[in-house]
């Protein structure tokens, strides 16, 4: 048990392990979508620069009416049909990742109700044990808020690799100075996540408590034959 509890696992080990799930529950076609939405939702933002810069042309090249009008509704077009793309593999991983954690839910279940009794008389254990259910509890933070977070940030890495090569083609000095916002921003946001993982089991013994007290407090079956019976 201890040696168990002091195990740590990083980041990119979890998301390892969780995309493995993928394949073991035969889903993978959840990998190219992974890939199509990185590519659609990425390009997306990217193709509103060449709106501005259709109308600048024809203001500076004096462009026919008619060339004007097929390149923006080209423009549109492209645009449209990734957006359309987008929201059809949004609403579809959010089905297909609640099938992914409640199958998880079910395996944890199992292991759970066949664990020796003993067990549960651990605090640490049961500290444990809150931590694991917190994580499959809602489809928001935890097992299945890992991959909807990794789903967001692929298509924001696609365009930040973009535009990083526009602005460095075009303001050097701006991308390093980007590149340098970038890395303190992630250097704060490790930091922060450390923490919060560092006092994870302390989160856990104080929801554990707080539950347990709310629970009691609501239970009317104290008492119960004293207000049946009216005793005194």
């Amino acid at each position: 048990m201890g040696n168990k509890q002091k195990r740590k696992y990083t980041t990119l080990q979890v998301l390892s392990r969780q995309l493995r799930l993928i394949s073991e529950q035969k889903k993978q076609y959840l990998y190219v979508v992974y890939i199509l939405n990185m590519l659609c939702a990425g390009i997306l933002p990217f193709i509103a620069i060449f709106i501005p810069r259709i109308v600048i042309d024809a203001l500076t090249k004096e462009l026919s009416q008619e060339a004007i009008i097929k390149a923006i509704v080209l423009v549109l077009s492209i645009s449209l049909v990734l957006s359309i793309t987008t929201t059809f593999f949004v609403n579809l991983r959010r089905a297909k990742f609640i099938e992914l954690r409640t199958s998880e839910f079910f395996k944890i279940n199992e292991r759970y109700l066949s664990i020796d009794y003993a067990h549960l008389e651990d605090p640490t254990f049961r500290d444990r044990i809150e931590t694991a259910e917190n994580a499959l509890s809602n489809n928001v933070e935890g097992f299945e808020g890992a991959y909807h977070n990794l789903f967001e940030i692929l298509p924001l890495i696609f365009s930040v690799i973009l535009y990083s090569v526009l602005i460095g083609i075009f303001q050097p000095l701006i991308f390093i100075a980007c590149i340098i916002g970038a890395l303190v921003s992630i250097l704060v946001n490790r930091t922060i996540t450390k923490y919060v993982v560092k006092r994870k089991d302390d989160i856990a013994r104080t929801r554990r408590r707080k539950n347990y007290f709310y629970n009691t407090c609501y239970d009317f079956s104290y008492g119960k034959d004293i207000r049946l019976y009216q005793l005194q």
